[in-house]
């Protein structure tokens, strides 16, 4: 069976590449493509979630696969590749078929290094923050963006969605969108990487230790008291992280509060504890940049 698919797959490769055959232009490459395609077929044979019959599966996704290959002149391996990540992660059928088209896009500009770096961004931005296939364009489109405008990395940010994103997605405004709340987290650690260029996953994790503690009543309460900052809306729901850094970072140039200040020293203390101080102090230092970050990343899927 698999002599007979490799067989197929050099026909159906020339067929589209012609006298160029830009993809398989050995057997080797070919072999490697069908050991792709077998993987994919175990993968869809093993899911219990299968849309329609495996064989069906793979060879509507074989020809998906060297035609994107074709049209975007990247190696059907490595689209084939991120193919089984993907279908690892459940996603099949059409949906499957579109974030290939996607990625396969995002992987010939200059801020993704790789297409699985591109498959762990759909991956975790999917899994932390519920996005959809649809709106997928817009999200790999949105850190492409980003990372060509700030000093951060396409790596980076989907580090920082896999390690703290879930609480982000969690604690987002009341009838914020999930894409909102991915667009704020992006915004907020985007500004942090910039003024601190510190390790991805730590600074997720700061920014997560930050979220946590802005949600404690005593914290609310600290900045109601202290500040007249209210971080619950009309609802009793919490107003969102992004939101209430720029309240904050508002409320201390109002008082002319610095970082010399011991006002300011128990603020930090309060809101992010000694160990993520310096980091908040940053945070708070370039808040009117998130905001700005977060345009940038919703102008994303002109981007692609």
């Amino acid at each position: 069976m698999a002599a007979k698919r490799l067989t197929t797959f050099l026909f159906a490769a020339r067929a589209i590449y012609g006298i160029q055959n830009a993809i398989i232009e050995a057997t080797g490459s070919a072999v490697e493509l069908d050991t792709e395609f077998t993987r994919l077929e175990q993968i869809f044979a093993g899911s219990q979630e299968r849309i329609g019959s495996v064989e069906k599966n793979v060879q509507s996704l074989s020809s998906e696969i060297l035609t994107l290959a074709s049209n975007y002149g990247v190696a059907a391996t490595e689209i084939a590749k991120s193919a089984d990540i993907f279908a690892q992660a459940g996603i099949q059928g059409r949906n499957l078929q579109k974030i290939l088209e996607i990625s396969t896009k995002a992987s010939v500009g200059p801020t993704f290094g790789s297409n699985i770096e591109i498959s762990e961004a759909v991956i975790a931005s999917m899994n932390q923050f519920r996005i959809q296939a649809d709106d997928m364009e817009d999200v790999i489109g949105g850190i492409s963006q980003v990372s060509a405008q700030f000093a951060v990395e396409s790596d980076g940010i989907t580090k920082a969605i896999r390690r703290a994103g879930g609480a982000f997605a969690a604690a987002k405004a009341d009838g914020q969108s999930y894409m909102g709340a991915l667009a704020d987290f992006v915004g907020a650690f985007t500004v942090l990487k910039e003024q601190t260029r510190e390790a991805d996953e730590t600074l997720a994790t700061s920014l997560r230790n930050v979220l946590n503690r802005l949600q404690r009543s005593n914290v609310r309460k600290y900045l109601q008291e202290n500040f007249n900052i209210e971080l619950l809306d009309e609802n009793n729901q919490f107003i969102g992280f992004a939101r209430s850094i720029e309240l904050v970072s508002a409320k201390i140039k109002e008082l002319g509060i610095k970082s010399g200040d011991p006002r300011f020293a128990e603020l930090v203390q309060k809101l992010a504890g000694s160990l993520q101080s310096s980091r908040l102090t940053s945070l708070l230092a370039g808040a009117g940049d998130i905001t700005k970050a977060v345009a940038e990343f919703q102008r994303g899927g002109e981007s692609l």
